[in-house]
């Protein structure tokens, strides 16, 4: 496949390219058809070969669009598959089912991350995400019913069963979020997040005096580190990745493995005698929570946050966050000073017209 891929992209075609690909993937699958497997199963195969060669990224760019129109069809399959009369004759039995499978597969798929070093907050939104019954179960019950393995009763429950979980999954990440900002407030289960065996989230104790907490260590964060190293300046990182934290205290820097919304891991950070905290994070959830519980400890530290929405600013503003940075506006505020440079203004009237902005005149 790597070489006939590779004498098909030299040709710089790319219908031909993706023709190539698609005939590849129906090839395989009426392959395994004729052999008495699944087509499924042979489409499968030729992914799983396409994806190893160095042409993946490309097949897979001019697969999107055809990938989300079977999608879409897939889904109104499972539509025109689902019997309302089935439903409206066994519902008690299908609502048993769906909490089962919701149960067992939550229970599975938040035990798996947890069991090999992930956060608590990672393993929750994993479990809460497979919460649904895959799609290859589908090809599954179908062969399975036709040898005779389970009976036309058995597949329409499954059927069912799937089309549910599979609507309650958004559902049931949005309760995620607030499953985990409620439980992180509360003291039992906050300590019980930090207190996890097998993960060192702390590094050795030191007293820190007029530093800066940084809470998330990623693109923002790591500049903001290198600045505060040239000059010299003390502060301390919060960091939910184990592999980072362990970079930092190699370093010598003082770290905490954690969740920096969790008012436990904020308790290790000595916000009592801390200058400035800089919350960094994109989500909302997980800004919020560090700021309540920062402040909480806190109340006249300076809180530095990322923020997007305006709404989010007058909230954040409400609990007391000293400065707030918008990264699109401040990425506007750039791009209209270069703008207006290159129409010749002078730097003093680019400024003046830059604070007019920050103000809400456009002057």
């Amino acid at each position: 496949l790597p070489w006939l891929l590779k004498r098909v992209a030299g040709q710089r075609s790319r219908e031909l390219f993706l023709l190539t690909v698609v005939t590849l993937c129906l090839t395989a699958a009426f392959g395994t058809y004729f052999f008495g497997l699944s087509a499924a199963f042979g489409a499968f195969v030729a992914g799983l070969l396409v994806g190893q060669s160095a042409f993946a990224r490309q097949a897979l760019a001019d697969i999107i669009p055809l990938r989300d129109t079977f999608v879409a069809l897939f889904f109104v399959s499972l539509g025109m598959l689902a019997d309302l009369h089935f439903v409206a004759g066994n519902a008690a039995i299908i609502v048993i089912a769906v909490i089962a499978i919701v149960v067992m597969k939550f229970i599975i798929c938040f035990l798996v991350p947890w069991f090999f070093g992930q956060s608590p907050k990672t393993a929750l939104f994993v479990g809460m995400g497979l919460l649904q019954i895959g799609e290859f179960s589908f090809v599954l019950a179908e062969m399975e019913m036709a040898a005779g393995i389970i009976s036309p009763y058995i597949y329409s429950l499954i059927l069912t069963s799937a089309v549910i979980t599979m609507l309650i999954t958004p559902f049931a990440l949005s309760f995620a979020s607030l499953l985990y900002r409620r439980l992180s407030q509360v003291g039992v289960f906050s300590r019980l997040i930090v207190g996890r065996p097998g993960l060192e989230w702390q590094s050795e104790r030191r007293q820190l005096s007029g530093h800066a907490v940084i809470c998330g260590h990623g693109r923002i964060g790591s500049i903001l580190t290198k600045v505060l190293d040239r000059r010299k300046l003390s502060y301390l990182v919060i960091d939910l990745d184990p592999q980072v934290v362990s970079g930092l205290y190699s370093r010598g820097v003082p770290s905490i493995y954690g969740d920096a919304g969790n008012p436990e891991i904020l308790a290790h950070a000595q916000l009592e005698r801390a200058r400035v905290l800089i919350c960094t994070f994109a989500d909302f959830i997980a800004t919020e929570l560090t700021v309540r519980n920062a402040l909480r400890i806190n109340p006249r530290l300076d809180v530095v946050a990322r923020v997007h929405r305006d709404t989010d600013a007058d909230s954040l503003k409400g609990m007391g966050a000293s400065e707030l940075v918008r990264p699109e506006f401040e990425a506007s505020l750039e791009m209209t000073r270069h703008t207006l440079h290159r129409f010749g203004l002078t730097g003093v009237e680019i400024q003046h017209i830059v604070s007019g902005l920050r103000e809400g005149d456009l002057g």
